[in-house]
């Protein structure tokens, strides 16, 4: 076991296997009106803008990202977040904007959490 390589076969092989990447690009292809219907949902735009103000993640700015699609892309990092906060007991997207982080928002963004892990690791059609 080399771990002076970033991803070694044992664990995190896949994250180098051009077959993974291809299979993984099928997947999201075969899902694709999934992520569009979110992405056309004016209720995911208002969140994504939520969100980029409480945040300031820089994946969730609608400058650099302007696509709403590619932006709920990272609602799974989010979503990885929100367990980390619950975890260590801190409120949840505490900020200095006065914007409340809403059981609606959590909900909405588990959604997409959901099928992009769903998608991402178990695949499409296929799976």
């Amino acid at each position: 076991l080399d771990l002076r390589r970033m991803y070694t076969p044992l664990l995190h092989g896949y994250k180098e296997s051009a077959l993974y990447a291809t299979l993984q690009r099928r997947a999201f292809e075969e899902r694709a009106d999934v992520f569009r219907s979110f992405a056309e949902d004016p209720a995911y735009d208002k969140l994504l803008q939520k969100l980029w103000s409480m945040l300031k993640l820089a994946k969730l700015s609608p400058e650099s990202t302007p696509s709403v699609e590619e932006r709920l892309f990272q609602l799974q990092a989010v979503a990885k977040q929100i367990a980390i906060e619950r975890a260590f007991g801190i409120n949840i997207f505490s900020n200095s904007e006065g914007l409340i982080f809403e059981q609606a928002d959590e909900f909405a963004i588990q959604r997409v959490a959901r099928e992009l892990y769903h998608t991402r690791f178990c695949g499409g059609a296929d799976a």
